[in-house]
């Protein structure tokens, strides 16, 4: 998972003038170069992009909006994007994380469609429900 420190310091993120695909990006090929020399193989690893995690919000929705350029490499891809703060740029008025679950599973959907391997919930149900509509959509009425 992409993070700048280890535990990750919420007051320190990406500087606002990178792009933050090129950092995760550069950052993912060191990670790669330093496991291959441990002896891991790309099919044995998942890439996070650690979304919330050391990055501001407009970095966090951009990552999103453009997840499908970080899947490379042969890795598996996972997002964890669930109940995270910068979920309020939907919806100013959720204060409590618990109230972002329509959001998280509505990126979700987004997310499944972009060739994302894995995604991290707190509320599954809400995205199977919405997976499972959109699946009518998509495969059950052709015309």
């Amino acid at each position: 998972m992409h993070s700048l420190s280890v535990p990750a310091d919420p007051k320190l993120t990406l500087a606002l003038e990178l792009n933050p695909l090129y950092e995760l990006n550069n950052w993912l090929q060191k990670q790669l170069e330093r496991l291959s020399k441990l002896g891991f193989k790309p099919t044995q690893l998942i890439s996070d992009p650690g979304i919330g995690f050391n990055k501001t919000m407009h970095q966090s929705w951009y990552l999103l909006k453009h997840i499908a350029k970080l899947h490379q490499n042969d890795l598996e891809l996972l997002v964890g994007h669930s109940r995270k703060r910068f979920l309020n740029k939907v919806n100013a008025a959720i204060d409590d994380a618990a109230n972002r679950d329509n959001e998280s599973a509505q990126i979700a959907c987004y997310l499944t469609t972009q060739g994302v391997d894995y995604v991290r919930l707190h509320n599954y149900q809400t995205y199977h429900q919405q997976v499972m509509s959109l699946n009518q959509l998509q495969n059950n009425f052709n015309n």
